[in-house]
């Protein structure tokens, strides 16, 4: 894109940037719904209008795919370093898919984003780093960024996104957003009954032979946890089959909460709001969904500090990948 290299582009903010992607996306989304793959997405098909919006160009050799099909098998087209990995692999006719357009934008996002920077690289590398694969995003900073992008050029079509899923990354949430995620989440019973959870998969996981309502009873044995065993059961249901598959789902879910907080910026997460003169329940857990809970409640009660909804840079990209890997809607 020549509008990148103009002078006075060299110091765009960062929000200018992510709005023109945004743009260049959302054309993307209307081609998608209507059933069109682009076949040629670089950056000079991205137009910028004299009030700087940013216009996704040239359906030359876009084609629509057939009623209820999903590939489009034609002659190869499109740009050399602008095609996606299934493309150049393939020698003989070319099956084009909206997941091939996908790949590409994600190229494109990242020239956009990072200054002309390419994932694959450039020069006589750059095709056959495309058809294997493999890409450099370790000079990317922002961690919603790298984690958008490297989902979108990943060399298998099935793990990339959909244009929906692109559009709904929390790269593109704003302080809004993040709150009513913030609600919708923190307000699950998974989510507000955690604590307890976690003693019951505990209690579980030393006596493997007990049934789901055994657990709970085990774990809460004192007369004053009543309301708390009662809450726990409604989560896990009415009959011992459906108690049994939901304390194993339960069980599931505090793994995952587990591997999605190891390593990650938030993985001391008391310490650090500590260290910030914030206040929160010392009873819930130093994990992901402990962080969330604290989060939901400072919202809640009005005393969630601005410098709190950044305050840890992989935290929303967590959570947004454990919301998927356990099917909860965050939209």
């Amino acid at each position: 894109m020549d509008y990148l290299r103009q002078p006075e582009q060299k110091d765009r903010k960062e929000t200018t940037l992510r709005r023109i992607v945004k743009e260049m996306l959302l054309g993307l989304q209307v081609l998608h719904r209507a059933g069109v793959v682009h076949r040629d997405i670089k950056p000079r098909n991205v137009l910028i209008d004299k009030e700087e919006r940013a216009r996704l160009a040239d359906f030359g050799i876009s084609r629509k795919l057939e009623e209820g099909k999903t590939t489009v098998y034609t002659d190869r087209a499109g740009t050399q370093g602008w095609e996606a990995t299934e493309i150049i692999n393939q020698k003989d006719k070319s099956s084009y898919k909206m997941s091939s357009d996908i790949q590409v934008a994600g190229m494109l996002t990242c020239y956009i984003l990072f200054d002309g920077k390419h994932p694959f690289g450039e020069g006589i590398y750059l095709e056959p780093n495309i058809s294997e694969g493999k890409y450099n995003t370790t000079d990317i900073t922002n961690e919603a960024a790298k984690d958008l992008i490297e989902w979108m050029i990943n060399k298998n079509q099935d793990d990339r996104p959909t244009i929906d899923q692109v559009l709904n990354h929390p790269y593109f949430w704003d302080d809004k957003r993040k709150e009513d995620t913030l609600k919708k989440l923190g307000d699950r019973p998974e989510v507000q009954h955690y604590s307890d959870i976690l003693k019951v998969c505990k209690t579980k996981e030393a006596e493997v032979r007990l049934t789901a309502r055994e657990a709970v009873e085990k774990t809460f044995t004192d007369k004053k946890d009543k309301s708390r065993k009662t809450a726990v059961l409604a989560i896990l249901g009415e009959t011992e089959e459906a108690q049994k598959l939901k304390l194993e789902s339960l069980l599931k879910l505090c793994d995952k909460a587990k591997e999605a907080t190891k390593d990650k910026s938030f993985s001391n997460w008391k310490s650090t709001l500590s260290g910030k003169g914030i206040s929160f329940d010392n009873n819930f857990p130093e994990d992901i969904f402990g962080l969330l809970r604290t989060y939901r409640n400072t919202l809640i009660h009005g005393v969630l500090r601005e410098d709190m909804l950044d305050c840890f840079s992989d935290f929303y990209v967590s959570l947004h990948r454990l919301a998927m890997d356990v099917d909860w809607d965050c939209n």
